[in-house]
């Protein structure tokens, strides 16, 4: 299955990395912050959509 059901309350998916790897897309409305020794925060604001990325759907249970 490549649906990934996160909890209704869940309103952000965020990503601590070096670096976005340039060969995957990026969702749209990915926000980038910079940390401390080179690491970046992702964050994705999902406002209550579901949202696909790397081949998964991530959703509330309430919207499949």
């Amino acid at each position: 299955d490549d649906r990934i059901l996160l909890g209704p309350r869940v309103r952000h998916l965020v990503w601590m990395v070096d670096r976005w790897h340039p060969a995957v897309p990026r969702p749209p409305g990915l926000r980038e912050r910079p940390l401390p020794y080179g690491r970046w925060l992702y964050v994705l604001d999902l406002d209550g959509r579901p949202v696909e990325h790397a081949g998964y759907r991530f959703t509330s249970p309430d919207r499949r």
